[in-house]
This record gives structure tokens, sequence and C-alpha cells, in this order.
């Protein structure tokens, strides 16, 4: 989830596999493998996580942000763990990744770096658990803004407006313009909406 400002890089690995493995590349529908696909990938588990740390800290250097970016690691298949690399040994190993990147990992709970489930928990209180823990891992992690700012109704509008503008990600002046004058905003006032959406991430 990438926005100009503020992102989240999620990276998903398997827990039945070692991090120095190439993961396997299955698209299951209804349980069946339906197509043929590279049988592994180009890189590791580590080498594709240490890639998105990366990833995120450059976006964060190009764009001249602040703003520490958010990366979470996701495993799944909690119930076969790799006997040859257990979970602790996993978060273990990936601690340096806290004190080298510039970045945010959630979750990061003592030794723990990764969110570890099982995606395939049938219906019911197991996947309520895994919804609200993964939820609240990512409420509660740093906040890029640390208080409530007001903005005219109007600028929602007007953000509402912008966004079905907005599918390459670049909006033109011109553009904003238009979309203020549709709604009866000066365009002194729409430029400022403007840069205030980009300030927070919305905008570009």
């Amino acid at each position: 989830l990438m926005f100009p400002k503020v992102s989240l890089h999620l990276v998903v690995i398997r827990l039945d596999e070692k991090l120095d493995d190439k993961p396997k590349v299955r698209y299951l529908v209804a349980g069946e493998n339906k197509y043929k696909l590279p049988e592994n990938l180009a890189l590791s588990n580590l080498q594709m996580i240490q890639r998105t740390c990366e990833l995120a800290e450059a976006t964060r250097i190009s764009s001249e942000n602040k703003v520490r970016p958010w990366v979470m690691v996701i495993a799944t298949h909690l119930d076969c763990e790799c006997p040859e690399e257990s979970l602790k040994e996993k978060n273990r190993r990936l601690q340096y990744l806290v004190d080298k990147y510039n970045c945010i990992l959630i979750p990061k709970s003592g030794d723990e770096v990764i969110f570890a489930m099982n995606a395939m928990a049938p219906e019911g209180q197991e996947r309520d658990e895994y919804t609200c823990l993964l939820q609240q891992q990512v409420l509660q992690a740093p906040k890029v803004h640390t208080k409530d700012v007001q903005v005219p109704a109007r600028w929602m509008l007007f953000h509402l407006e912008l966004s079905r503008c907005s599918d390459e990600g670049v909006v033109e002046k011109s553009v904003c313009l238009g979309v203020g004058d549709r709604i009866q905003m000066y365009d002194d006032d729409a430029m400022n909406a403007v840069k205030y959406f980009d300030s927070v991430g919305l905008h570009k």
C-alpha cells in the first residue's frame, strides 16, 4: 500500500520454508493448481524481505520524506513450521533489519519481527482473532500524525472528486483547478487543498 508520503510494505512468506529457500510459486483455485508458473522465484525469502526494506528506504529518501515507512512481514503456515528453522530462529535472524534500515517493522514486540498466522484457519473464532490482531498491530504502530486536523467539508468533496481523476497517481494542476471550479472553490483554495492532501500522502 503506497502513497507519496506514507507507505505500508507487505512481505508474505511461509513458515514451512527457510529464509534462505527460494519460495515455491503456486496459484491455487479451490485447492487445485490451475496455472503453470515458475517453480521457484529468483530471490530467497530473506532477499525478498531485504529488497522490500531497501525499496521502502529508497522511496523515502528519493521523495525527501522524513516519515519512516512501515514494513510488515507476514508468515503463513503456522501449523506446519519448518523443522530446520523455527519461527523463533527466523525472528532472531531478522532482528538486524530493525537497526540496518530506517523502517518501522510491525509487529515488533520484544524479539518478534514476524506476524505469524495460519492462512487456512477456518471461518470462526480463530480467523476472527487473526483479523483483530492484525488490525491492532497496524493501529498500534507509530503514527505519522499525532493529532487530529480539521479541514473544510468542501475539501473532502474536492478530495473525492480528485481521486476519480488520479488513476495514474499524478494529476495536472489544470485538472485540480477544474475540479475545484466544478464544486465552486476559488483557485487559491483548491491549491491549498492539494498541498494539504499531498502533505499527508493522499495525492501527488
